[in-house]
């Protein structure tokens, strides 16, 4: 009890040195730590968001020229059965090709819409 006499006796006599000696100890705990984010799921300083954005861009960077190179193959063949549609089916056809090709198009994507919402009624009765 004495100790505790003691301490209480020298904060009472030097309140503001105690005050002041808190304050500096508060900032340096909060001054001197990292800052940190939950922002992407776990704590995070500065240098691992860094990281975690630099392997993102390269994710990205990669995903999108993946996507120009399918695009491309897409827009070759589609040229190369233009270009042979072109070349030998006789032109009064040719007219009627593209509009019937649109039609197959939007029939086999309804197709794949209606087999879509099937198989989530059947996933979703199995829950």
């Amino acid at each position: 009890m004495d100790l505790i006499h003691r301490l209480a006796k020298w904060f009472e006599h030097n309140r503001g040195l105690a005050i002041a000696l808190g304050l500096v100890a508060s900032l340096a705990w909060t001054i001197g730590c990292q800052s940190t984010t939950a922002a992407l799921g776990d704590d995070m300083t500065r240098p691992q968001v860094e990281v975690e954005a630099t392997v993102f861009m390269a994710k990205y960077e990669a995903a999108i020229a993946e996507l120009n190179n399918k695009d491309k193959l897409k827009t070759d063949a589609l040229l190369f059965f233009r270009d042979i549609a072109q070349k030998y089916i006789p032109p009064p056809f040719a007219s009627w090709a593209m509009p019937l090709a649109s039609i197959g198009f939007a029939v086999i994507g309804g197709g794949a819409v209606w087999d879509n919402r099937r198989k989530d009624k059947v996933i979703a009765a199995k829950k």
